[in-house]
């Protein structure tokens, strides 16, 4: 069975805990919660599709691209976002730290989605706390060709890290915060130093607001384009065990979970010969989640999700789609065909929901016309009840 990556780091976890579940009352709590893809700017592995010897020149070019998709102006565009939906908590997914150290010469380059982020929320009087940082991708490629003029490229080493961030509001309480990374991962057997994997993870954290209490959880599952889903459904398997389990250690408590699920609900399932050899076919991530069924395969798995779209009482006409926009400075509404971005409840009844997005609005991109990420914003607000 899998799941050991992701129950080492939970166990470490442990250490975090502030307080205990038990001190929790047990009544309905008012939930306001968001997800949010922040988006590096560039399609990272355009720069590992050619041959190695041509990596570091793709990706200097990915750099440039990172650098111009201006991190600094769309994290205000974004941080606007989070102050008019007033979440308790949000999930982030892409928390990109990038670096560029120049060999010769050349400005040192460092870019951290986080500081940024919380820089611009800090500006509009809107105070949050991270609550816990999970890393995945972390590589380091020691040859980056910067293109800084026709022709002309500057090396440097680089590193890009990619985390699932968890934000808690301040006048929230929270307690057991942890995270960890899924089992199956993407390996990229390339000669080294250009060999890794592709590490998706989750992070959760108890929230106590009105003295009462949820557990809030947020991932990022892989592309549907690995392996025709495996890798996602794999991981999906492994979020129902880690909820499973979460709820073993830390008691039971109503459940929001968010993130960028790279799977909506008309996704065919995968059929792959891999796929059925790793007993995952037949499903897709959003199948996974939903399935009633898998917790009488597994207990462990315990009991479905369910999507908060299909409960709101809001713009009921709307699809939801929350991806992708082709490109950061066009309103390419084409682009937005898919609904990757959800909020799940699971052992809990919601009364008085609302489901909204955000980062569509033209009028609202930064002053050279971005976007503030290829994904929209999705945010919940809701009355949970008590764990069922």
């Amino acid at each position: 069975m899998m799941f050991k990556r992701t129950m080492r780091s939970a166990l470490a976890g442990l250490a975090l805990v502030a307080l205990s579940t038990s001190a929790f009352a047990a009544g309905a709590t008012n939930a306001r919660v968001m997800s949010r893809n922040l988006y590096i700017g560039a399609d990272v592995f355009t720069a590992i599709a050619v041959p190695p010897a041509d990596i570091p020149d793709a990706a200097g070019d990915v750099l440039a691209e990172i650098i111009a998709s201006d991190f600094d102006a769309r994290a205000l565009v974004l941080a606007d976002e989070i102050a008019r939906a007033q979440p308790h908590a949000v999930g982030l997914q892409e928390v990109w730290n990038v670096s560029g150290t120049p060999y010769v010469s050349g400005p040192a380059i460092q870019i951290d989605f986080l500081d940024t982020l919380l820089a611009a929320l800090e500006a509009r009087g809107q105070k949050y706390t991270v609550a816990i940082a999970n890393t995945n991708l972390d590589l380091t490629l020691p040859l980056v060709n910067l293109p800084v003029a026709p022709g002309v490229r500057l090396p440097y080493s680089g590193n890009i890290q990619d985390r699932d961030v968890i934000l808690v509001r301040h006048n929230v309480a929270w307690a057991n915060a942890v995270g960890g990374n899924f089992d199956a991962a993407v390996p990229v057997d390339l000669p080294p130093p250009f060999n890794f994997e592709i590490l998706r993870g989750w992070t959760s954290v108890d929230l106590v607001f009105g003295g009462n209490a949820y557990r809030f959880v947020n991932t990022h599952l892989e592309v549907e384009s690995f392996a025709d889903g495996l890798f996602q459904t794999a991981q999906a398997f492994e979020l129902r065990a880690v909820l499973g389990y979460l709820g073993n250690v830390f008691g039971p408590l109503p459940e929001v979970v968010v993130g960028d699920f790279n799977s909506d609900e008309d996704d065919p399932p995968c059929t792959t010969p891999l796929c059925v050899a790793f007993g995952v076919a037949g499903f897709t991530p959003y199948l996974v989640l939903s399935n009633p069924a898998l917790d009488q395969v597994n207990p462990a798995f315990g009991s479905a999700l369910t999507d908060t779209w299909n409960l709101r009482n809001n713009d009921r006409r709307a699809d939801g789609d929350t991806c992708c926009y082709t490109s950061l400075a066009q309103d390419d509404a084409a682009g937005i065909n898919r609904r990757v971005d959800l909020i799940w409840l699971r052992g809990t009844a919601a009364t008085g929901v609302t489901v909204h997005l955000s980062g569509d609005d033209p009028k609202r991109q930064t002053p050279s016309g971005l976007y503030g990420s290829d994904h929209l914003g999705v945010s919940a607000r809701m009355t949970l009840m008590p764990a069922l």
